[in-house]
């Protein structure tokens, strides 16, 4: 069976930054077992292609507290990711979303409306 946060013991509850770049097998899953990263305030899941809005909308829920988002290239992620961050993480600093191609001008602009 994978390893999942779950089999870390203790947790990492002191964390402050988690880079998890190209971890292709990184799943939607992931985002309910981040729940005890209290202190996470950066996380980077650029080129985790099997990502989807699922994750990003547990993340915004889960990790609220987060100030830096890195999504660069989770192709399969659409405005809706864009709407769980602007409504769920109000401290957030930078988001990177390039070459999130799904993504829409319009949805950039609510965001940017709701965020700014």
């Amino acid at each position: 069976r994978p390893l999942s946060f779950a089999d870390l013991h203790p947790p990492p509850t002191q964390l402050t930054l988690l880079n998890l770049w190209g971890c292709h097998n990184l799943t939607d899953d992931a985002a309910a077992q981040m729940t005890d990263l209290p202190h996470l305030r950066s996380l980077c899941v650029s080129e985790c292609h099997r990502l989807t809005d699922r994750f990003v909308s547990g993340v915004a829920r889960s990790l609220n507290r987060l100030l830096h988002l890195q999504l660069r290239y989770l192709r399969r992620i659409t405005d809706e990711s864009l709407e769980a961050v602007a409504r769920g993480m109000p401290g957030l600093y930078s988001l990177d979303v390039s070459f999130c191609t799904r993504l829409t001008v319009e949805g950039l602009a609510r965001f940017l409306t709701d965020k700014c």
